[in-house]
């Protein structure tokens, strides 16, 4: 981490919250390289964000900031921080983009449900979806750009 300015708050702000993340759920060497940082995160929590409004922009970042030091200073915390958050990702299913949200029509039909509703309701949705999609311009399906109508 490097001197932060007064001003960019949300920097220091993202930078406390993954280093945070890093030391409950990262590699325990986080914990050893990070321990020459103590005296900057303690500047982070003694220093003040006010805009121009009055606005304390700084809340979130000391209270961020007094967790990540607590963590680095009490070696109890840490492992309790440490085991707790292993405790609650225990049984997560982590999945990516694509299938996890794709519902699969075999299966739908294979557990009771009548196939003929199925397929009668997405034919209609299809139908919809082509009707009221904005790049088409005519019954005809004819694809074309907004932009280029503008000319």
């Amino acid at each position: 981490m490097a001197m932060f300015d007064r001003r960019e708050w949300r920097g220091t702000y993202n930078t406390l919250t993954m280093l945070n993340h890093l030391l409950v759920n990262g590699p325990l060497s986080v914990f050893n390289e990070f321990q020459l940082e103590r005296e900057l995160i303690e500047d982070a929590i003694n220093t003040e964000w006010i805009d121009e409004r009055g606005f304390d922009c700084g809340l979130k970042v000391r209270n961020v900031a007094e967790k990540v030091l607590r963590l680095l200073e009490d070696g109890m915390f840490f492992k309790d921080e440490r085991e707790r958050n292993r405790k609650q990702s225990i049984g997560r299913i982590i999945t990516g983009f694509g299938n996890s949200s794709f519902v699969d029509i075999q299966s739908e039909t294979n557990s009771g449900r009548d196939s003929s509703f199925l397929s009668d309701h997405q034919t209609c949705e299809n139908d919809r979806a082509v009707d009221d999609h904005p790049f088409v311009e005519d019954e005809h399906n004819t694809a074309k750009l907004l932009l280029s109508s503008s000319t």
